[in-house]
């Protein structure tokens, strides 16, 4: 994982890689935001086992967990049609970049769409 995420974040270049990627499907970008969490992701629970290998691959977890933050990109877009809404989606999710997308409303009749997209990184 560590190899993976970036080791910073770069919300100037962040940004632009996305307007890259809604322009690139045809979508425009009415507003957008980065919103760093202030905390670590929550390390999981690690309960005490006899068993070695177990011990053993767990305790790369807290090391890992400590390390990662995550950010919320907010997006407001605005577009023609489905297809370009499905085309994006379809990016993001061949993107390089770990994300999972928190939110997704697709309005219709205003041809807008609103993503919350959480992306993670490496501590300082």
């Amino acid at each position: 994982m560590t190899d993976i995420l970036p080791a910073q974040l770069y919300k100037e270049n962040l940004l632009a890689e996305i307007e890259a990627i809604c322009l690139a499907n045809n979508l425009l970008i009415k507003s957008s935001d980065v919103i760093v969490a202030e905390t670590a992701t929550p390390s999981t629970d690690n309960t005490t086992d006899n068993n070695e290998s177990a011990s053993s691959s767990s305790s790369t977890v807290p090391t890992l967990t400590s390390q990662l933050r995550s950010a919320v990109i907010k997006l407001e877009l605005s577009g023609r049609d489905y297809i370009n809404f499905k085309k994006l989606l379809k990016t993001i999710e061949n993107n390089l970049h770990l994300m999972d997308i928190k939110r997704l409303e697709y309005l219709p009749g205003k041809n807008q769409i609103v993503l919350e997209i959480k992306i993670y990184y490496l501590a300082d």
